[in-house]
């Protein structure tokens, strides 16, 4: 079995796939330069200049290996390779173009259509892909190569070189078919990955970051098959702002956004106007599993309230804690009685973005979006890319809530 695996990890690294959307060399250069010249211009590349050379050295490498036309997916994958020696995970680049939407899926006539054009064209395996299923079966779960599924996808996970590629075994989406390779993951460190993929409905190019645990590749709704699913690590609280009483010695509030904007911001206002700080039980969860982030005008408010309490704060946190929501918590953290549990948080939280207005690479291909804040950048570098670390990891089989009054009680 260990020759087979073998013979199909050659097949990965030495056949070249075939993809019918390519980008032209010259294309690709001029695309190449006008990121390297905004990423010059960003926030996190003025404050990092310890990494210019670095930046320096990769760009004149990748002018220097460019000799032929790439692959869209290729060409996203070098200038990833790029901007990320920079330590910025709210830098992005994305695919430009008219993608699928669900309605059109739901038309048969014009998925066929759409499929045969050259802007919707996916790469496909040369791998024999019954091979590559009955090897990679055998794998366990604390092994990055697989079988991961979902909803809508089931996906071979194989190694080709310095990256892994997914690949398409069964789709729902009419979008994506048997073969098609839909992502490209590149190390980070030993668990967060940089993911370049097809969006699951769109086909559009992104790139994201995501954590590999246990058979679960969080962020992204990846299960490998035979892995215990992360279902507890999810907060079951709707609502942007919850409060209640668990009991006599414990309080309960969920918080999923600190966006800064009307009607959202006054939500919030009113809410934490609401919270009777002395009024509150001796310990207290703040939960902020899910919390899609947003900014200091909203955070600092309940950050500075929670500095007149004075029991016991436990805050929860999960692998998709983002962006102002870990800067509250690393700010949190300098309280005393306060406690972080759950599991490390996503690690995009350095810089921001104040003028989100994308550009549009000379190719037309792309579009760019880079930082322009950087206020504590350097309180908050060490955790960009690999998330803050709970004091206490929760496990995952079991309600957290209930491990959590547990410790509590």
């Amino acid at each position: 079995m260990i020759k087979s695996l073998a013979l199909i990890l050659l097949f990965c690294v030495f056949f070249t796939p075939t993809f019918c959307q390519k980008i032209q060399t010259q294309e690709y250069l001029d695309d190449l330069k006008f990121i390297y010249e905004n990423l010059k211009k960003s926030a996190s590349y003025q404050t990092q200049k310890g990494r210019h050379i670095q930046v320096e050295e990769k760009y004149n490498l990748l002018l220097e290996e460019a000799e032929d036309d790439l692959y869209l997916i290729e060409a996203l994958s070098n200038y990833y390779s790029l901007i990320d020696i920079i330590k910025d995970y709210h830098n992005r680049i994305y695919s430009f173009g008219n993608p699928f939407t669900k309605e059109d899926l739901t038309d048969s006539l014009k998925v066929k259509s759409l499929l045969q054009e050259s802007e919707y064209n996916t790469p496909q395996t040369v791998l024999n892909l019954d091979s590559l299923e009955n090897a990679l079966k055998k794998k366990s779960a604390l092994d990055l190569e697989g079988i991961y599924f979902n909803s809508l996808v089931r996906v071979a996970l194989v190694q080709a070189g310095p990256k892994h590629i997914g690949i398409i075994l069964e789709s729902k989406i009419a979008s994506w078919k048997r073969g098609d390779e839909i992502f490209y993951l590149f190390s980070n460190d030993d668990n967060h990955k940089r993911i370049i993929m097809g969006e699951w409905y769109s086909k559009r190019l992104i790139g994201g970051v995501g954590y590999f645990k246990e058979g679960n590749f969080l962020g992204y709704s990846l299960l490998k098959e035979h892995a215990v699913k992360q279902n507890f690590s999810q907060k079951q609280e709707k609502g942007n702002y919850v409060f209640k009483e668990i009991s006599p010695e414990v309080d309960y509030i969920s918080i999923s956004t600190f966006s800064g904007w009307n009607p959202i911001y006054q939500e919030a206002i009113t809410f934490y106007n609401g919270i009777d700080m002395k009024g509150l039980a001796k310990s207290l969860i703040l939960d902020l599993r899910n919390h899609v982030g947003g900014g200091d005008r909203n955070s600092l408010v309940l950050l500075k309230k929670l500095r007149k309490y004075k029991g016991n704060i436990y805050v929860l946190v999960n692998h998709q804690t983002v962006s102002n929501a870990e800067q509250f918590v690393v700010r949190l953290k300098k309280f005393p009685k306060v406690r972080v549990l759950g599991d490390r948080t996503y690690g995009v939280l350095t810089y921001g973005i104040n003028y989100d207005r994308p550009l549009t690479t000379p190719s037309g291909r792309f579009k760019v979006a880079f930082t322009d804040l950087k206020d504590s950048w350097k309180q908050f570098l060490p955790y960009e890319g690999v998330g803050i670390e709970p004091d206490i990891y929760l496990r995952n089989d079991s309600d957290w809530i209930r491990q959590l009054l547990d410790r509590i009680n």
